[in-house]
Order: C-alpha cells, then sequence, then structure tokens
C-alpha cells in the first residue's frame, strides 16, 4: 500500500512539521530534467508547474539528462533559523549576517577526526524527496540528517533509478529501499531538518570520482550531521537484545556509531528504541568501545590507534575492498578508493597499513616493522597487527575474527 502524505503548503522552508501537498496518491522523488541536447535526446521537453504545490515539473516521452536541484546561499539560509542552531551535532551553525553563515565546532565536542566543513552536497530534500545538491559557492552546509542501514540487495533505490520520471517510480515504490527513504525523510522532518543524506541514492555509484570522494569523506559526513538514523531491519522492538544484530556486524556502521554525536536507534517499524547515550552500557558489552567515548566525553583521538583497531574485530563488509575503506576515518588516514583493484583482503590492509605508519611513524618500533616492506612478496600487515593485538587483553578475543 502507498504511504500518503499531506500537510500544509503555507509553512515557511524548511520550519515546522509540514510536508509537501499530496500530488496524486503518493509523494514521490521528483525527476528534475535538463534541456535535451543532440546527444542526449531529440524530443522537447515540456515543463509544467503543479497549482497546488508550486513545483516545477518536466514532462517527455523519451529520457534525456538527469540531475538534482542545485541550492546556492538564499537556500541555505532559508534553511537555518536566526541565532545558533541547536547542539545536537558536534558542528554549531552560526548566522553572520543576513547573507553571510559559517560552521564552527561545537565547544562541548571533544577533538574532532575529522573537519567540521567536511559534509555532504547532495541530499534529498525531506518535503518534496526530490535530489538536491548544492553548489560550489555554497561555503556552509545546513543542518542535515544522514541514514545508517544495512542494504538490501535488489530492494535499494540508486542514484540514477531515483533520478528518473514518475512511470519509473512506479515499479520503485514496492522496493523496501523506497520506503526506508521515504520513512528517513519523515523523521528528519519531525526535527525540523529539511535535508538528508542516504548513501544508496545520494552517491552516483557509476561514477569513480564521485564514488572515491564520498567514501573518503564520509566520516566527516557522518561526524557533522545534526542526528544519525540507525535503521536495524532486523529488530522488532525495543525489548530484542539490539546489539546481537547484524547492524553491529558491520565493517561501515562502526564509523557510524562513532562519528556521530547523536545517534538514534529505530526498530524495523521505525519506532524509537533508544540512543548512543541512553544504550551505551549495553552498545560497550556488545562492542568493546569504552562507555566515554560513546557518551562523547572523550575522543576517539585520545584512543591508542591499535586499540581502535579492536572495535573492528568480528566486523564484515559485503565487499572486500571496503575492509580497508570503512577504517580511514577511524584511523585518521586517507587512501584512495578503487574497486577494481586486487580484491585480496591483505593487498587492501597493507595499503591502509602504509598510510597508517607514514602517518603515525611511532608504530613501526611497536610492530617491528625495521623497514619498508610492503610490497614484499608474502608480507601481510593484518597478521603483524594481528599478532601485536593477540597481546592486549580482550575477553573471548579468540573467537573473534578479522573484518572482512
Amino acid at each position: 500500500m502507498k504511504r500518503k502524505v499531506s500537510g500544509s503548503s503555507n509553512r515557511a522552508p524548511g520550519r515546522g512539521r509540514g510536508t509537501r501537498p499530496r500530488h496524486g496518491a503518493s509523494v514521490r522523488p521528483i525527476a528534475v530534467r535538463t534541456t535535451p541536447s543532440a546527444s542526449t535526446s531529440s524530443s522537447t521537453t515540456r515543463h509544467v508547474t503543479c497549482p497546488r504545490c508550486h513545483l516545477h515539473r518536466s514532462v517527455s516521452t523519451v529520457s534525456c539528462a538527469l540531475r538534482p536541484r542545485y541550492l546556492t546561499n538564499e537556500h541555505t539560509l532559508e534553511t537555518i533559523p536566526n541565532g545558533t542552531s541547536s547542539p545536537s551535532s558536534h558542528r554549531w551553525i552560526h548566522i553572520r549576517d543576513s547573507n553571510k553563515i559559517q560552521s564552527v565546532v561545537n565547544p562541548s565536542s571533544p577533538s574532532l577526526m575529522a573537519r567540521v566543513d567536511i559534509c555532504p552536497r547532495r541530499f534529498i530534500d525531506t518535503h518534496t524527496l526530490e535530489l538536491v545538491e548544492f553548489s560550489k559557492n555554497v561555503d556552509t552546509i545546513p543542518p542535515y540528517a544522514i541514514l545508517s542501514h544495512r542494504w538490501i540487495s535488489g530492494e535499494e533505490i540508486v542514484y540514477q533509478e531515483y533520478l528518473r520520471d514518475y512511470h519509473s517510480h512506479l515499479d520503485n515504490e514496492t522496493k523496501s529501499g523506497y520506503r526506508k527513504i521515504q520513512n528517513a525523510c519523515r523523521m528528519a522532518r519531525q526535527e525540523d531538518l529539511r535535508y538528508i543524506w542516504i548513501d544508496t541514492c545520494c552517491i552516483k555509484q557509476g561514477d569513480k570520482r564521485d564514488v572515491g570522494s564520498n567514501i573518503t569523506s564520509m566520516y566527516g559526513y557522518y561526524q557533522n550531521a545534526e542526528v544519525c538514523y540507525a535503521y536495524l531491519v532486523d529488530v522488532s522492538g525495543s525489548g530484542e537484545l539490539f546489539p546481537e544484530k547484524e547492524w553491529f556486524r558491520r565493517g561501515w556502521t562502526l564509523q557510524e556509531l562513532l562519528a556521530p554525536r547523536t545517534v538514534v536507534f529505530l526498530d524495523n517499524n521505525w519506532n524509537r528504541i533508544g540512543d548512543k547515550h541512553t544504550l551505551q552500557n549495553e552498545i560497550h558489552l556488545a562492542t568493546q568501545i569504552p562507555q566515554k567515548v560513546l557518551s562523547g566525553e572523550q575522543s576517539i583521538r585520545d584512543i591508542d590507534v591499535l586499540n581502535r583497531m579492536l572495535w573492528t574485530l568480528n566486523r564484515t563488509t559485503t565487499k572486500p575492498q571496503d575492509g580497508a575503506y570503512c577504517l580511514q576515518g577511524l584511523l585518521g588516514v586517507s587512501i584512495q578508493p578503487d574497486y577494481k583493484e586486487d580484491d585480496q583482503m591483505s593487498f587492501m590492509i597493507n595499503r591502509l597499513g602504509k598510510a597508517l605508519l607514514d602517518a603515525n611513524p611511532e608504530l613501526k618500533g611497536r610492530l617491528g616493522i625495521e623497514h619498508d616492506c610492503f610490497y614484499e612478496p608474502g608480507f601481510s600487515f593484518l597478521t603483524l597487527v594481528w599478532r601485536t593485538l593477540s597481546q592486549f587483553p580482550y575477553q573471548g578475543m579468540k573467537r573473534y575474527r578479522w573484518l572482512g
């Protein structure tokens, strides 16, 4: 059944809980079309304006180039109330004057792993469900929500799918991934957040440059979000032992747990279970992450880098390469993602290890590395780290395995 969304159309942009008025039976992502060229289509695109929601729509019988709606500083100012935003994130948004805003570190936040200006530029508008993208001349991104979830094969809506015309979206509405987007937007609207970032449809999966840029910046995306919604599809109620669920065994969700200041856990019906602060004891027991780190009292930078790697034990990734890529932000290093490279786990971990030792030369002595041996046949940084970590007291460590 299609979810009907209604609401008032006379609310100020980005304020209150109003949603876009219904257009037909349900809310669908808006396809924003460019003018067709000879290289894309020879058909004429007719642009119409909905008399109820006043959104500019395009109609064409032939597919042509699609892109998100681009936003400028004026759109940014519209979504930020006067004064200081709610201190729910690691960054505060300030309005310096009527035409200028800036992002500053929340003074109650510990030392951060990423800069506060590392934010996405492509979002879903939670009121209209259309893809929007802030232009490069926008200095500060307004407050936004972010989603943490597990990808379900065959059910997710990716970037190009999301930009198709309305007729294509009739099929997409049957996918659980589309309902996930709708519900995530609803949660963000309830907290007066106009934008949300969801990895499935906010990353151009076929664009190597776009994928690489987003992956290397993703820790910052989560760190600087106002709130992270952790959707646990295999949890049916608050009474379950949710730390034993799959979300706590995935590689990417480690940084999605640690980076944001506020993480709200939701069950499969989108009911609130709790948050990172109220559930820190249960999370600590399941992950071995110190409670002071979960509560924000202690910075991740204060934790020994090898101890941080202990947190990755018993976590898995679908793609072998992600076993290394998802650790960049946590370890404070950066390596360029390449999903066409050797899919052997040891190769990616060796590349990550080299970047880690370049950033922390003192680790060479602790790991017993006397020279640059990363490219020697048979060398495994993974084995070396595992041997060192095994010397740390860690309850039940033998039953854990390395991320991969």
